[in-house]
């Protein structure tokens, strides 16, 4: 993904991501990989927490637009480089939360969305 352009956003909020969306399925291995990947950098990026979420919904069976938003959340990574949680020894003793969530989430069953960490 070298050269590619940097988004402001980690999701695209015009598309809504659903299970059978009509595109072509893709290769679930490697999505699953970088999904992995992702959940655990989000400890420490927690503006990605929500996306990330969200498309690990899909793991079982993705699609090429799953693909894509996995794609653009690199996207946005590449130009939010140097944005996250420093974590060392020294940090004060202060809890800090980071909650996102989607309530409106009703055609899977009426279920929510939502992703958080704590520092």
């Amino acid at each position: 993904m070298d050269g590619v352009k940097d988004v402001t956003t980690p999701l695209n909020s015009s598309v809504s991501l659903k299970l059978h969306d009509g595109s072509a399925s893709v290769d679930p291995n490697p999505y699953r990989k970088l999904v992995g990947s992702l959940q655990y950098l989000a400890f420490k990026r927690p503006n990605i927490s929500f996306a990330v979420n969200k498309l690990s919904q899909f793991i079982h069976a993705p699609s090429e637009i799953h693909w894509k938003s996995l794609k653009k959340i690199l996207k946005y990574l590449k130009g939010t480089i140097h944005h996250g949680l420093f974590l060392n020894r020294a940090s004060s003793l202060t809890l800090k939360a980071f909650f996102d969530s989607d309530w409106g989430v009703i055609e899977y069953g009426g279920h929510s969305t939502m992703a958080y960490v704590t520092t």
